[in-house]
């Protein structure tokens, strides 16, 4: 019989599939897990899977509401605090959320990872706050992040925030203010001055003159915050300036960035085809019903590049899948 279900029945790979999901982020793990339970569904019954598909549900909060990141890397002295707490040294799957306080020691570094895919390394003796994060994925202009560095140096690699809601983006330093537009750069804070170096895209710096943009591969020097950036040549930037951001590897974070956008745009596909298949199935078993409940439609919206429609395509899964399985229990016990 298959009246109660028992997750650890499903298969061990499932499990360990599961672990790495949770292990990189909850936006990443909620866009794959959709696929992992259709391919679930399709080898078990329906009342099981009408299950598993409610059961999903649960996990929207944390699908469309994402306040977090996480230490993807550290090595070396690294300390972590969020508001009050007493600092600790950071590790490996650390939780980073707003008002989180991290400082990098002697020959110590941390990569950080944001549930939208927002990068930020953290070279030695460097100082840096997550002031506010909030990620929603079918909110995207609702999103923002808040940062700032008070010394040292840093890489930032945007995530679909700064790729689709840039203006939401900012990182205070003491000299200047820094806004991107889909941006990689580099920043260093040393000695009362600030230098931005742009790998991609561009960024705006803002401070007591005013705003001007630097685009990719121009770097900007700003010695005050009553000063113009300025752009500098390579040959005047000072030695060591951007070399210890440039040395942390981001290999890992990069390939695991480029993996959940490839992961959203499968899912959505893969749920998108999903869904009508079930709303199909959910009708035809309705259909002698119709003159007293009427028929039912569904529209599902996808956006796969900014998140995956998880509140819509659940909801029409799981209403299909429940009406099924309820049809199908009701046929087998009432002759």
């Amino acid at each position: 019989m298959d009246s109660q279900f028992n997750f650890r029945a499903l298969p061990a790979n499932y499990h360990r599939k599961f672990s790495e999901l949770l292990q990189a982020g909850s936006a990443h793990f909620c866009a794959v897990v959709f696929v992992l339970a259709k391919d679930y569904m399709n080898k078990t019954s329906k009342r099981i899977a009408a299950f598993v598909t409610f059961a999903l549900l649960t996990l929207l909060p944390t699908c469309v509401w994402s306040e977090s990141g996480y230490i993807q890397d550290t090595a070396g002295l690294v300390s972590i605090s969020t508001g009050k707490d007493e600092p600790r040294q950071a590790v490996t799957n650390d939780t980073v959320t707003s008002d989180t306080l991290i400082k990098t020691g002697d020959d110590s570094y941390a990569v950080l990872k944001f549930e939208d895919g927002q990068i930020v390394n953290l070279e030695p003796n460097t100082t840096f706050k997550v002031r506010s994060y909030s990620y929603k994925p079918q909110l995207i202009d609702k999103s923002a992040i808040v940062f700032s560095m008070f010394k040292g140096g840093m890489r930032l690699v945007s995530g679909l925030i700064g790729k689709h809601n840039p203006k939401t983006f900012r990182l205070a330093t003491p000299n200047v203010t820094v806004g991107i537009l889909g941006t990689d750069f580099l920043i260093s804070v040393k000695n009362g001055q600030t230098y931005v170096q742009v790998l991609s895209g561009s960024v705006k710096l803002t401070n007591a003159v005013g705003t001007l943009t630097f685009s990719a591969p121009q770097t900007a020097l700003v010695t005050s915050a009553t000063k113009v950036p300025s752009i500098i040549a390579d040959a005047s930037i000072p030695a060591g300036t951007f070399t210890g951001a440039i040395a942390i590897n981001l290999e890992e974070a990069l390939a695991a960035q480029a993996s959940a956008a490839e992961d959203r745009k499968r899912a959505a596909a893969l749920l998108s085809a999903e869904s009508a298949t079930a709303a199909e199935a959910a009708a035809v078993q309705t259909a002698g019903g119709a003159a007293t409940g009427g028929a039912m439609t569904t529209t599902t919206t996808i956006t796969s590049e900014t998140g995956i429609s998880a509140t819509t395509i659940a909801i029409g899964i799981g209403v299909a899948a429940g009406v099924a399985a309820m049809v199908n229990t009701t046929s087998t016990t009432h002759h």
